[in-house]
């Protein structure tokens, strides 16, 4: 839940800046080369996304710490909506070979509090 309420924040806070960037024009920009406002959305949605995945990965860490699990890497791939709304497309956890017996209880444990069932890799 807190997951969705800190996306629902973060959401929040960029969308404002998302529409001003959106309603800029590229000549009201003073440099000395051209940027366009395209160019600022797409630099601006690679930062919130990378922003957004780590704040996931961080938490999905943090339940598999609570659940006494080791990952050795948690890898969110998130996309972007026609209506800039982020979501999770992919969601691989990397796992050392002692907890593969764990493997279903992660499983469980991820989906049940982000509604995603993650890939599990043994390393």
């Amino acid at each position: 839940m807190s997951l969705v309420i800190g996306i629902f924040a973060l959401c929040c806070l960029i969308s404002p800046v998302v529409s001003l960037i959106k309603n800029l024009d590229a000549d009201m920009i003073p440099t000395e080369h051209s940027i366009s406002s395209s160019d600022i959305t797409e630099l601006y949605d690679e930062r919130v996304l990378k922003a957004t995945g780590d704040y996931i990965n961080s938490y999905i860490d943090t339940l598999l710490i609570q659940a006494e699990i080791d990952a050795e890497n948690i890898v969110t791939v998130l996309g972007v909506d026609e209506n800039n709304g982020i979501y999770i497309k992919e969601l691989n956890i990397y796992i050392n070979k002692k907890d593969t017996v764990k493997a279903d209880s992660i499983i469980d444990t991820v989906n049940s509090m982000i509604g995603i069932k993650p890939k599990i890799t043994e390393m």
